[in-house]
């Protein structure tokens, strides 16, 4: 029974404290030293040099699906195992 009102109420409650934050920020004024260190020039970081080393692989040869079957089909064809797919007629 207390969760149907305490759910709901602290929703709301989160609702109107995220809306008074945002607005607080929004139309506050910020202060002289926050201006001057936000115009400061920033401090440039200098990263480590990365090398990487490797070596490409030897691509395989790209063959299509069609030829694949087609292939598969010849040689099956060729042992024997094909099914006739068309029939000469007398």
């Amino acid at each position: 029974m207390i969760d149907r009102i305490f759910a709901p109420f602290l929703t709301f409650v989160m609702l109107i404290a995220g809306t008074a934050a945002i607005a607080s920020s929004l139309f506050a004024q910020p202060s002289r030293e926050v201006l001057v260190a936000q115009a400061a020039a920033p401090v440039p970081v200098r990263l480590e040099t990365v090398v990487v080393t490797g070596r490409r692989k030897q691509a395989e040869p790209q063959v299509g699906h069609n030829e694949k079957t087609l292939a598969a089909s010849a040689s099956a064809v060729a042992e024997g195992r094909g099914v006739l797919l068309h029939r000469a007629q007398d």
